[in-house]
């Protein structure tokens, strides 16, 4: 691994913590800026492109899920196992396991599958699959965005 890669790897990685941490806190402009502005994010359900529809269109489907839920007082989402795999200069791949913690404990966890490209700012998510593969019963985010 070259200095190169490793200093690529760490800002791949602030970026996907941003992306999360952003989220969170429902912080639009800093959610969005994450993204490639041809970005696409497909979840089962819901494929928004562009970075501003992204942003606008997730938090949109996240206030609809279970509109008649009391809203969590928290939402944390957490990476756990990621692997990153450079394909060409500037591009990369990426799958990350993750997991949300809600006021009931865990809500749901699923992987991520990702799409990296360097643009004149730095790293960027050019394409992100969120595949969902458990949600618990009683969780807030029991129900798919959309649905």
């Amino acid at each position: 691994m070259t200095i190169t890669e490793l200093l690529d790897r760490e800002e791949i990685r602030q970026l996907m913590a941003a992306y999360n941490m952003a989220g969170d806190s429902a912080r639009h402009d800093e959610f969005s800026s994450v993204f490639a502005a041809d970005a696409v994010l497909i979840t089962s359900g819901l494929r928004l492109e562009g970075r501003e529809n992204i942003a606008s269109g997730i938090f949109s489907a996240v206030a609809a899920v279970n509109p008649d839920r009391p809203r969590p007082t928290f939402v944390r989402h957490h990476l756990a196992t990621s692997k990153v795999t450079f394909t060409e200069t500037g591009k990369a791949q990426g799958r990350t396991y993750f997991h949300v913690i809600t006021d009931i404990g865990l809500d749901h966890a699923g992987v991520y599958m990702d799409e990296f490209r360097r643009d004149m700012d730095g790293w960027k998510i050019a394409k992100r699959t969120v595949r969902v593969e458990y949600r618990a019963p009683q969780g807030y985010f029991s129900a798919e965005p959309n649905q």
